[in-house]
């Protein structure tokens, strides 16, 4: 053994820390640029014969850019046709059908459908779905070649307020900014993964806390043929290429849109129902979703769970299907879980007995009674709404089918304080997949005919 060598380790650098190499992070590659990616769908060549439509949907918070960035857009896809083939049109009012009776003969086709909330109609669906087939006989009837590309925008605060129509169609989704929302963050999760989810996190930061407005050229794409999503890098643009159009349907004025019906008190004296307000406002089923926390400090419940409520707001609110909602909940294995009555144990009509209605009176009051105060809750006889300094008293009913306002639904205390003549109104809130309406009704006693 005194023949071996002895290795001398004095000067021996060790290259390698044992303790930390395997455990040390790897920095996460950047998200891939696709703006490049994004001008090859919009800038494409015009072929003859062919009749293209991409449809590219833009979420954001109020304020976010949403606006700014298709006019960025715009002003490429104008500057890359020439602006005598482009026929740029917007509507502020998410009015689809008023953007496809504008549709002229140019070649490219360029919507901006804003606000686009809730679902079509029935007769608008068929017409959105047969758009190319609309453009084709447009082009053919002024002896035009049939070719052209249908770009359109679709510019939502909540992607799942945009119709699943339009959603099913996108070729892609342009995000602008995050969410705290602990559902909206889920959902966005599978959408761009926890990387686009920092990125839009990043923006956020930018805009919010260091005032850097350009943070917003900025924003989280994902694109079909892409593997996960990429950023899309815009700036801002002063020119504003589109020609706005004016909905179809005007927005009726106060007096000419009230309704009203009679009814005769079992008393024996007459009520006019008027209708001071109707609202459709998908959005108000999410705001429902979310006071269920504070509603629940104030409330008992025997037979509801959490997950009965987030099934509930999957089937109105993004309008799944109960199909769907099986595929969702593994731990399922019928339908008929979700619409069974409420003695059989079925998931909505526990939420709708139990909870629904308190929760849609914060709701209400937050978006549309701010100076009421959540009266009643939920205790019988009580307004369920109340102003002090202006006697008013509100009674909400939150309806999965539409009815009639009858004065049962008022209760005494509400009833009395009609006849005292001060003001006492009936919201009536009504749903069903994708559509909720809100109807202010106002109940108004008529004197008694005089006796001859």
């Amino acid at each position: 053994m005194s023949d071996v060598p002895k290795i001398d380790l004095t000067n021996y650098e060790n290259k390698i820390d044992f303790f930390r190499y395997p455990y040390e992070e790897k920095k996460k590659p950047p998200l891939p640029d696709y703006t490049k990616s994004f001008m090859k769908i919009v800038c494409r060549p015009i072929t003859p014969g062919l009749i293209e439509f991409f449809g590219f949907i833009i979420t954001g918070s109020m304020g976010g850019g949403k606006s700014k960035w298709v006019e960025w857009a715009a002003s490429k896809i104008v500057e890359h046709y020439g602006e005598n083939k482009v026929n740029a049109i917007r509507n502020h009012r998410g009015d689809l059908e008023a953007l496809m009776v504008a549709m002229n003969t140019r070649p490219v086709q360029l919507l901006f459908c804003d606000d686009s909330m809730g679902k079509m109609p029935e007769d608008l669906t068929k017409q959105f779905t047969f758009i190319r087939h609309s453009y084709e006989q447009l082009l053919s009837s002024s002896g035009l070649d049939e070719r052209g590309v249908i770009i359109a925008f679709f510019g939502v605060q909540d992607f799942y307020g945009l119709d699943k129509v339009a959603r099913r169609v996108s070729a892609g989704i342009i995000m602008k900014t995050g969410t705290v929302d602990i559902w909206s963050n889920r959902d966005l999760k599978s959408f761009i993964g926890i990387q686009g989810i920092e990125e839009l996190d990043r923006i956020d930061k930018q805009v919010m806390y260091e005032y850097n407005q350009e943070a917003k050229c900025c924003s989280v794409i994902t694109l079909k043929g892409k593997d996960g999503p990429g950023v899309i890098l815009s700036s801002l643009v002063d020119v504003d290429p589109f020609t706005d159009v004016e909905s179809i349907q005007p927005i009726e004025e106060e007096e000419d849109r009230k309704a009203e019906h009679k009814e005769i008190d079992p008393d024996g004296f007459e009520v006019k129902w008027i209708l001071e307000r109707e609202i459709n406002d998908l959005s108000f089923l999410k705001m429902i979703y979310d006071c269920i926390p504070e509603a629940l400090r104030d409330l008992k419940t025997k037979k509801y769970k959490p997950h009965y409520a987030e099934a509930w707001l999957k089937r109105y609110y993004e309008g799944m299907t109960v199909d769907h909602l099986v595929e969702e909940y593994p731990q399922i294995n019928s339908k008929s879980v979700f619409t069974n009555s409420y003695m059989d144990s079925g998931w909505f009509a526990i939420f709708r007995k139990e909870l629904a209605g308190y929760p849609a009176e914060i709701a209400l009051q937050r978006s549309y009674f701010p100076k009421c105060v959540v009266y009643g809750k939920n205790i019988p006889g009580e307004p369920d709404l109340y102003d002090s300094e202006s006697g008013l008293m509100v009674e909400v009913k939150l309806r999965h089918r539409p009815e009639k306002p009858t004065l049962k639904m008022l209760s005494e205390k509400e009833r009395q304080n009609m006849m005292n003549g001060e003001e006492t109104l009936l919201a009536m809130i009504t749903y069903r997949p994708q559509k909720c309406v809100i109807k202010i009704w106002k109940p108004v006693p008529l004197p008694n005919p005089t006796p001859p």
